[in-house]
């Protein structure tokens, strides 16, 4: 009788899962497993989507700052402001296009002025990033 209570004891004793507790855990596993693989490919299709719109900022910025260089370099570059535009493909899909209109009688100051818009799309981002700035002409009278 020792021997079985004993016997006893020692299996009582093993660690281990049922075959319920495996059955179990496994459903569970499997129905957490692909919301959990959802939730971090919309993460990860969000990163990358900003990681896109950052890099338009960047490419109308830079083209935007060579146009006020070369303002800035010539001072009768209102004779000529169409020389600002320009419609690139750049690089992975984007593409750069700046504008010029002229803006006649300018706000209470009555300039003609000039605004230059910069704009850059690329396919995997809906809208487009545009950075607008308004240029007058430079007067010494």
């Amino acid at each position: 009788m020792k021997a079985a209570i004993s016997q006893y004891n020692q299996i009582k004793s093993e660690k281990g899962f049922t075959l319920i507790e495996l059955v179990v855990a496994i459903v569970i596993i499997g129905v957490a497993l692909p919301s959990i693989f959802s939730l971090y490919a919309s993460l990860s299709a969000k990163a990358s989507d900003s990681a896109v719109m950052d890099q338009m900022v960047a490419l109308a910025q830079n083209k935007m700052e060579e146009i006020i260089g070369k303002k800035e370099a010539d001072w009768a570059w209102y004779q000529n402001p169409s020389q600002f535009e320009v419609n690139e493909s750049l690089p992975d899909s984007y593409q750069r296009v700046v504008t010029v209109n002229t803006v006649n009688n300018w706000g209470n100051s009555l300039l003609d002025a000039w605004e230059v818009a910069v704009s850059v799309t690329n396919p995997r981002i809906d809208n487009s990033y545009v950075l607008t700035v308004r240029f007058t002409k430079y007067y010494t009278e």
